[in-house]
């Protein structure tokens, strides 16, 4: 009798080690847990979340048939925005820890997300009004769903964590050396730069961000406009392959040491300088010095404030850069005495407005300026109009009506950034990479000429 309890006590232990062992087996087949990572692109408009990274601890079997797009559902939280919003889901497959797609089993899984001007969720930046500046928004966070079966996940059975465990910055990670700084008097630049394939008569671009890019964080810069299109293969051709050298002010580029005048605030006075001026000089010196840049290969040109701020540095130092390029600038014509008029007009120079725009008003800024150099009898300045604001260039957005999207007028620089700027069948870049000015001696290499002298006597 104890003999057959303890067999049937054998057995049941049996089962109940089969019992946990089959549900241990269900546990990992059709539950499973995770965090995701996030690949960041930039657009005319700014950033957008392109892609989602789903990061398992239980492998997903490849399926040729593919993964149906509504089998998950993606919901942010955003700083800034009343309450959370879908996110569109384009396309989903199995993908490497970077996102690219693969035929293969992996832990990895990639939802590819719609990005469009119109949906503010898919910006992961948050426009702050009270202090007119961009930084990444906090919070931005993304609840990830399974509602349909996955050959290896039962819906309901997946848990993500709600905040990205990594941001890959496409067109900036081991393309742009970041978040640098120059300092000099007591003040400090942020900048980025791309070195280019240019080994021999090498140029730069310079690029200065409009009011909104200020702050001590680069990528703002290169991401509040699509900056990172100048590295683009059809552009680096078009400027025979040049540095890009992006700056970064914390505040606004014409601001000044002395008091004035609170309405000339957004513009400048001719015997005033910025307090930028002398250190962006300085830090642009300093990386042709650095960097074998040729002396008549220094370009500069910017957007809205960072226009005026070309504006500035060229009615400062002439003599200095080889042409410049200005899309919406702001720097108020009336500012501008007939004499910096004639130090400037033997600069090439290009500029860009759109009609419409109601924040730097261009016949007080930008045509007033043209039409005084064209008066001038300047020889080669040129300006692209776009007398129906800026409308997307691309044609791939679209209002809910059918129309093509339009982006607000002052908005001009996407047109200079998409490459899109030309007049009379001459494209900006292009114009731009083939000016060849005649410079001054910079300020470092009489130094060293000087310390050469002192060492050869």
């Amino acid at each position: 009798m104890i003999s057959l309890d303890k067999t049937i006590q054998k057995k049941h232990k049996k089962l109940l080690i089969s019992f946990i062992m089959l549900f241990n087996i269900i546990d990992s087949v059709f539950g499973a847990s995770g965090n995701f990572s996030q690949v960041i692109e930039g657009f005319d408009w700014g950033p957008c979340v392109t892609k989602m990274i789903i990061n398992l601890d239980t492998t997903l079997i490849y399926d040729s048939n593919g993964i149906d797009s509504s089998s998950f559902t993606v919901t942010t939280t955003k700083e800034g925005l009343d309450s959370p919003e879908e996110r569109i889901i384009n396309k989903i497959y199995l993908s490497d820890s970077k996102g690219n797609s693969i035929t293969q089993n992996s832990n990895y899984m990639t939802l590819e997300l719609k990005c469009d001007p119109k949906f503010s969720i898919s910006n992961p930046f948050y426009f702050s009004s009270d202090i007119s500046l961009n930084n990444w928004a906090n919070p931005y966070t993304s609840t990830i769903i399974l509602v349909k079966n996955l050959q290896s996940i039962n819906s309901g059975e997946l848990t993500v964590d709600i905040t990205p465990k990594k941001k890959y910055l496409k067109g900036i990670d081991n393309l742009f050396t970041i978040d640098q700084t120059y300092n000099k008097n007591g003040i400090s630049l942020k900048y980025a730069y791309y070195k280019s394939s240019g080994s021999s008569n090498k140029g730069v671009v310079v690029w200065l961000h409009g009011t909104g890019e200020g702050g001590t964080d680069t990528t703002i810069c290169l991401y509040g406009n699509k900056v990172t299109n100048l590295i683009s293969n059809t552009i680096q051709n078009e400027l025979n392959n040049c540095d890009i050298l992006v700056v970064q002010c914390q505040s606004r580029w014409l601001n000044y040491k002395t008091g004035i005048d609170v309405a000339d605030s957004y513009n400048t006075i001719d015997k005033y300088k910025s307090q930028y001026t002398e250190i962006l000089y300085g830090l642009i010196e300093d990386y042709v010095y650095k960097n074998n840049i040729s002396p008549k290969r220094i370009y500069i040109g910017g957007a809205s404030n960072g226009g005026s701020m070309t504006m500035n540095m060229l009615l400062n130092y002439p003599k200095y850069f080889a042409a410049a390029y200005f899309a919406s600038e702001g720097y108020a014509d009336r500012h501008i005495t007939d004499s910096q008029i004639k130090s400037i007009k033997k600069i090439p120079l290009w500029f860009v407005y759109a009609e419409g725009d109601r924040t730097n008003d261009p016949l007080k800024t930008t045509k007033a300026t043209y039409d005084r150099l064209i008066k001038a009898k300047a020889s080669n300045v040129h300006l692209s109009y776009y007398s129906n604001g800026v409308v997307a260039p691309s044609g791939k957005y679209f209002n809910s009506n059918g129309t093509i999207y339009t982006y607000n007028a002052h908005w001009s620089w996407i047109y200079l950034l998409d490459n899109n700027c030309k007049d009379d069948n001459v494209y900006l870049f292009n114009w731009l990479g083939k000016q060849n000015g005649d410079k001054i001696i910079s300020l470092n290499k009489i130094i060293s000429l000087l310390i050469l002298i002192l060492i050869l006597l």
